[in-house]
């Protein structure tokens, strides 16, 4: 009888199982982005420095320029690498939430250009940074332990001022 009961009873259980088991865990990987497209992500993000480069350095006294130069050098060449060595996310989820949350944040200063620049690194802590030249770094992690809206903006918020307040040139 038991074996008679494992396969009219048992065996259909199992496969009803698995088969509703593997609806219910839903893998959506993240967006990364194949070669050719980081090499264009590149090339735009150079031209981009180039015209904020620009802007920067034309309310600087000589004096700064040098330096800020050299910083910038090194700053975008982090960037870029990270551009080149898929270390950022290309997620349409994450980069329409973020430009959201951007837009809201305009909306209520309008001393916040239009055209700062958000990637989102692979890395895991709570963490964003301010490069001081209309970039902003997000750390993924930091949408997995922030619970809402306010406090994305709050860390958003944060490293515009940074960037508004010019501390990486004045550091």
């Amino acid at each position: 009888m038991s074996r008679v009961f494992m396969k009219k009873c048992l065996f259909p259980l199992f496969l009803c199982l698995l088969f509703v088991n593997s609806f219910s865990i839903s893998y959506i990987p993240l967006d990364s982005t194949n070669t050719v497209k980081r090499k264009q992500l590149s090339k735009e993000y150079e031209q981009f420095q180039k015209n904020v480069s620009k802007d920067i350095l034309a309310n600087l006294t000589w004096g700064q320029r040098s330096e800020v130069i050299r910083k910038f050098k090194l700053i975008n060449k982090t960037i870029d690498a990270g551009i080149q060595e898929d270390r950022y996310v290309y997620d349409a989820r994450f980069t329409t939430y973020i430009d959201s949350i951007f837009a809201l944040l305009r909306k209520n200063n309008s001393e916040i250009p239009s055209d700062i620049k958000f990637y989102i690194s692979k890395e895991i802590p709570v963490n964003a940074r301010s490069f001081g030249n209309k970039v902003i770094e997000i750390y993924l992690g930091t949408f997995y332990f922030l619970q809402n809206d306010d406090q994305i903006a709050a860390i958003l918020s944060h490293e515009i001022a940074h960037y508004l307040l010019k501390h990486s040139i004045k550091d």
